[in-house]
């Protein structure tokens, strides 16, 4: 036997981002004979893989499944996590289908396929599940409607609880698995991954590896000889790998945070989870400052600041807990946030803030040294941002405005949010998603 290649890609979708370059990938496969698997999402759900400025439509697909283009996959039904059970293959605690009732999951099948007829034509026969998990109420449904799952860890394709599964194995061209010779492998990929180098890259592959390209329908002409040592080696190689991952962590983490953040933020974090229930505020603000670099940069430059200038009053607004006002070393400081939750749980554990109901269009007639804007405006438009801080600094006397730019909603370009009359004066270095603390000064007095 040899080793054959197949390729899947996940997160097909409405507001797909990356799509002319998916249709590059299409095309590419296709000029080698192969009909890559399309993992389509009936009715996303998910704002994480979407991209509401693009205009691609699941219907762009009709022309490749007539012209025999692609095959179709069912990837979940809205691809939003519900679930934090690990499921069968144990990789993720995140999942749509693991720990759901088995009429709960085949409402989501069923529709999910109904979808798929309606706006595609098709009737899939294959599926995989996102994020891997599935459990045996997944299975149980698979079964009753005939699918095909598109996943587990073999090197061969194989049947449990009645279900067939190809199983897959390559997370894009993994080259570490190419030590094993013989077996199915599925090559894995999302939208976003396909950027140019990753498309010639996979060029690269199919000229080099031609005569191991084909099809999922061709694998039921394909005689398998299966060997079961090589298998069980596959199947330990992959468990160790996972366990090197799971041990990896802590040293990885040591480093990203220190090690007395790491073990105060995770012990502070459990703490905050059992605060969040009682207190009912967002889950987000259950990461502690201990976990979050940028938010520690943001305390040392406003204390390096305070000491610098003399500055005696800070204000935060979005201020969550207070965690980062607690650390600022200013004699006054107040704390702005529109979270009833965060304020209760902060007026009961720091006594040195004084904490208020509002935002921006609240605070007036004050002498600010310090307005501290972090972590809540990548969610608003630029324009609007304008307006509150053009608003505030004509109600208020600011000195310095920090601001954090992070690749989430929205990205700003703060030169053009802020007053004029402020100059960048300080940028930190980039963390997590790009993220990087922006100290903006006034240059002059009005």
């Amino acid at each position: 036997m040899t080793q054959y290649n197949l390729f899947r890609l996940d997160d097909v979708c409405d507001n797909m981002p990356n799509y002319k370059n998916i249709i590059k990938f299409i095309k590419l496969l296709n000029k080698y004979n192969i009909k890559p698997l399309i993992g389509v999402i009936p009715t996303v759900n998910d704002k994480l893989i979407v991209d509401k400025k693009s205009k691609f439509k699941i219907e762009n697909l009709k022309k490749l499944i007539k012209s025999n283009k692609i095959d179709i996959a069912l990837h979940g039904y809205d691809h939003r996590y519900i679930s934090n059970k690990k499921g069968i293959l144990r990789l993720n605690n995140t999942s749509e289908f693991s720990g759901l009732s088995y009429n709960a999951q085949e409402k989501k099948i069923k529709d999910g396929l109904k979808i798929l007829k309606k706006r595609l034509g098709v009737t899939p026969k294959y599926f995989f599940a996102p994020a891997h998990n599935y459990d045996e109420n997944t299975l149980a449904v698979l079964k009753k409607y005939n699918l095909i799952n598109v996943d587990g860890i073999s090197l061969y394709p194989f049947e449990y609880l009645g279900v067939m599964h190809i199983p897959q194995q390559k997370n894009q061209l993994n080259p570490k698995l190419n030590l094993f010779k013989n077996g199915i492998f599925v090559n894995h990929f999302h939208p976003m991954d396909l950027i140019i180098q990753k498309l010639v890259e996979i060029e690269e592959f199919c000229k080099k590896y031609t005569s191991t390209l084909i099809n999922f329908e061709e694998l039921d002409n394909i005689k398998i000889q299966k060997n079961t040592l090589d298998n069980e080696l596959f199947i330990g190689y992959k468990k160790v790998m996972h366990n090197l991952s799971k041990t990896k962590y802590p040293f990885v983490k040591i480093k990203k945070y220190g090690f007395h953040n790491l073990v105060f933020g995770l012990i502070k974090r459990e703490i905050l989870k059992k605060e969040q229930r009682k207190y009912g505020f967002d889950k987000w603000h259950t990461t502690p400052i201990e976990l979050r670099p940028y938010a520690q940069a943001c305390v040392k430059e406003v204390n390096n600041l305070i000491l610098k200038d003399n500055l005696t009053a800070v204000y935060e607004i979005g201020c969550g807990l207070g965690e980062i006002l607690h650390n600022i070393k200013a004699p006054v400081k107040f704390g702005y946030d529109i979270d009833k939750g965060v304020l209760i749980y902060g007026l009961k554990k720091y006594k040195d803030i004084k904490f208020n109901c509002g935002s921006f269009n609240d605070i007036q007639n004050k002498d600010i040294d310090v307005l501290i804007t972090i972590n809540f405006i990548h969610e608003i438009k630029a324009n609007d941002l304008k307006k509150y801080y053009n608003k505030l600094t004509k109600s208020n006397n600011v000195k310095y405005i920090i601001v954090d730019s992070v690749n989430y909603k929205y990205r700003h370009d703060f030169s053009k949010i802020l007053p004029k009359k402020y100059k960048l004066f300080f940028q930190s270095k980039e963390y997590e998603n790009k993220r990087q603390v922006l100290i903006y000064k006034k240059t002059r007095l009005i």
